[in-house]
Formats: structure tokens, C-alpha cells, sequence
């Protein structure tokens, strides 16, 4: 009798252990942790970050001191011209999957390498991303640009998304979180939702914080009609801590495995900013692309950001960091 009563006890307990451990694994979290570290992607699996010569000039030029951005842009017209052009013409872009040992070091384009493990032979793919070079924004834009053609000093034309290759490598939902997200749905998302769009990807769901004070019946007047039941806005600030109404929380809460993760972060909270990006980097195997809007010192810069304490080369070297944990990020203009 006492031995089914023992035998009855562990078996109850392995059940009790086994639908925590469920709970925890639909959660997202084991132990309080993400519980997968390994890449979302299915087939592509990231090798190495190769920026381009030029990003990599600019990397080891952005310490001098007396360094003119400007004047160096507008001397680099040529790269900018074939920046520029190879976004809009992105079929024109092309650097074929090979087998070869050599790494690709391009002249204009930097570089993130993978391994295409569905391939039935071992094969190697590269894709590009725009090179983080000059004001780290368009390059025909102002203040570099002071000619009466100059465009806006937040254009986006300069971004190269993920391509379909990439993003079809990602079988579960895509998740846009937009962390300062403005006043009205064209202020950023109408730009991401079109822009992904325009690459095969239409967002399941839209998670976005803005702490200015909006009006809820003017705010989800500006909503499309398509959007509206994928939309989750909460009007108050992007908090770092990891809270239920959070971005670090959901993400947490709600990401799977396969799930393509887009974050823009604009918050204008440079504290607060750096906080979330520290964050983020322990989880970078969640995020698909990330839109980041880093204030640097910069002369050409401070009419629009002041003067700050982080340095245009700290701009430059922490990009170049993120990149090399396989990233994919941008500037946010």
C-alpha cells in the first residue's frame, strides 16, 4: 500500500513538472529566459558580418578629430551614387551564392554572410545591407547636401531591407514594434507596413509606444482600415523593464520560434535608448531587422541634435558591433 502511495506521489509530481514546463515553453521562457538562443531562421544561418572598404575607411577615420563628414560625402559621390542606385534597383544588386573559402569584401556594399544549411552541398550566400558611412543617413540628403536638390534630411530611400531570400527564411508571423512611433499612423508605420510590403511581407501584428500625448479617436482615425484589428498602440513611453504593456515584455511573452521581428527604436531618450539597445543585443536571435535613431556629436548634426556626449566614431563602432552579432541594422533618419 505504501509503495503505490510512493509510486502514485511521483508520478503526480512528474505530471506537476511536466505542465510547468509546457507553460514555460508556450511562454516563450525557461527559467525566466528566452528559451531558445539558436537563430529564428530555418535554412540561413548567420556566419559573419563583412562591412565594405569604404565602411571600413570610415570606420577607422571616424576618431580624428578635426574630421569634415561632409566634405568627405560629397568627395565620395561615385559610392553614394551606387549606394543609392543599388536600393532602388535592387535586381541590379547581385552577389550569387558560392562555395568559395574567400570572403566577399565589396568596394561599396557591406556584407552579411550565411550558410544556407538546406542546401543539399555546402553553400554560402551574401546579403547586402547599406554601408554605415558619412551622417549614417541619405547621402544626397541635408545637411551634406546644401544644393537647392538636396532631399530631406529624413529620407529613407537609403535602406536596404531584407531581401525575400531572407525573409521567406522565416516560417512563422512578422512582428512590427515600433518604440516611438509618433502621432499618427503615417508618422513611421504607414512607411514600414508599405515598405515590406513592396517585399513580400505583410505584418500579423503591430505593437507601437508613443508617450506625446495623442487623442485615441484622432490617433485610430489615421489607422487603415486593414490594420486596425493588427494594431496594438499604447500611448505612453517605451519603458526598458520587461512589464506585461512593455516591448522588451511582449517580445519575450509572445515571440516563437520562426517569427520574422522587425523593432524600430526613436524614442529621443538617449539614457533610455541605450538601455533598450543593451537589452536588445542579449536577444538578437529574435530580431529580424532593427531601425535605430542614434544621436551622435557631430558639427553638421547639431542644429537638429545638439551637442552631445557620444561621439560619432562611439556611433559608428557600436554599429559596427551589432552588425557582427548578425543584426541587420539600420539608421533610423
Amino acid at each position: 500500500m505504501q509503495l503505490r502511495v510512493h509510486y502514485a506521489f511521483a508520478v503526480a509530481l512528474l505530471f506537476a513538472c511536466s505542465i510547468v514546463a509546457l507553460a514555460r515553453l508556450r511562454s516563450g521562457t525557461a527559467a525566466g529566459r528566452p528559451f531558445t538562443q539558436s537563430p529564428s531562421s530555418k535554412c540561413l544561418k548567420f556566419a559573419k558580418y563583412i562591412p565594405s572598404k569604404w565602411e571600413s575607411n570610415w570606420l577607422q577615420a571616424s576618431g580624428e578629430t578635426e574630421l569634415a563628414i561632409c566634405d568627405l560625402v560629397n568627395k565620395e559621390r561615385f559610392n553614394s551614387e551606387l549606394w543609392v542606385h543599388g536600393v532602388l534597383h535592387p535586381d541590379q544588386l547581385s552577389f550569387p551564392p558560392s562555395i568559395q573559402r574567400e570572403d566577399i569584401v565589396d568596394s561599396v556594399w557591406s556584407l552579411y554572410k550565411y550558410h544556407d544549411t538546406c542546401a543539399p552541398k555546402a553553400k554560402v550566400v551574401y546579403v547586402p545591407i547599406e554601408p554605415a558611412v558619412g551622417l549614417l543617413r541619405h547621402p544626397f540628403a541635408a545637411p551634406c547636401n546644401t544644393s537647392n536638390e538636396a532631399l530631406d534630411v529624413q529620407d529613407r530611400d537609403y535602406l536596404y531591407l531584407a531581401p525575400p531570400d531572407v525573409t521567406n527564411d522565416y516560417p512563422g508571423r512578422k512582428v512590427l514594434f515600433d518604440l516611438g512611433t509618433g502621432t499618427s499612423f503615417s508618422s513611421s508605420l504607414l512607411w514600414f507596413v508599405e515598405a515590406y510590403s513592396n517585399k513580400g511581407v505583410e505584418f500579423d501584428e503591430i505593437w507601437s509606444w508613443e508617450a506625446a500625448e495623442t487623442g485615441a479617436h484622432e490617433y485610430w482615425k489615421s489607422v487603415p482600415d486593414e490594420y486596425v484589428s493588427r494594431l496594438h498602440f499604447y500611448n505612453t513611453y517605451a519603458s526598458d523593464e520587461a512589464g506585461p504593456a512593455t516591448p522588451l515584455g511582449i517580445l519575450h511573452r509572445t515571440f516563437q520560434q520562426g517569427d520574422f521581428v522587425v523593432i524600430k527604436l526613436d524614442i529621443d531618450d538617449e539614457m533610455l535608448e541605450n538601455k533598450i539597445m543593451q537589452q536588445l543585443k542579449q536577444v538578437h536571435h529574435m530580431i529580424g531587422e532593427l531601425f535605430f535613431e542614434k544621436h551622435f556629436d557631430a558639427v553638421e548634426m547639431r542644429p537638429y541634435f545638439g551637442s552631445l556626449a557620444t561621439s560619432y566614431s562611439d556611433t559608428l563602432h557600436m554599429f559596427n558591433e551589432y552588425r557582427k552579432l548578425g543584426i541587420r541594422l539600420h539608421y533610423w533618419p
